[in-house]
């Protein structure tokens, strides 16, 4: 059922667990860093682990509020001949404003130090993402 889900009916069951523990590992040193970036920062306000763990899902509920419609759209095979740029570049924009705008007002960090940290809080998992690339690349191809 997992793989129906990640729509990798065409992966071996092995590599998905991988791909599933990379990521969860990715998210708990996002989180991680999220909080070393508060204390580096200096964060005025709510830096104990609770509100760093807080802070993080309400993070990942915006994003995904934020994208919503973009895989409603995607669900209703409005993307069939591919997006229009605007349909990617829009939302990481409205998405890069929100999280540093979350992390300032939940912290009271100021905005450049929101920024410092959420570039912190991005190191995790582009590196995950990065790692699971460089295994599909490597790896033989599906008979």
């Amino acid at each position: 059922m997992i793989l129906t889900i990640f729509q990798a009916d065409g992966l071996p069951r092995e590599l998905v667990i991988v791909f599933s523990v990379i990521g969860v590992i990715a998210l708990l040193l996002s989180i991680l860093f999220l909080k070393m970036g508060l204390a580096f920062t200096k964060a005025k306000a709510r830096t104990n682990f609770k509100w760093v763990i807080i802070s993080y899902f309400i993070q990942l509920l915006m994003i995904a509020f934020i994208l919503s419609p973009g895989f409603l759209l995607a669900s209703a095979g409005a993307f069939s001949e591919g997006p229009n740029p605007m349909d990617i570049i829009m939302p990481i924009i409205i998405i890069f404003l929100v999280e540093i705008n979350i992390i300032n007002v939940i912290h009271k960090t100021g905005l450049g130090s929101a920024l410092l940290t959420f570039i912190l809080m991005l190191v995790p998992l582009i590196a995950g993402g990065v790692v699971i690339g460089f295994i599909m690349f490597i790896r033989p191809p599906i008979p």
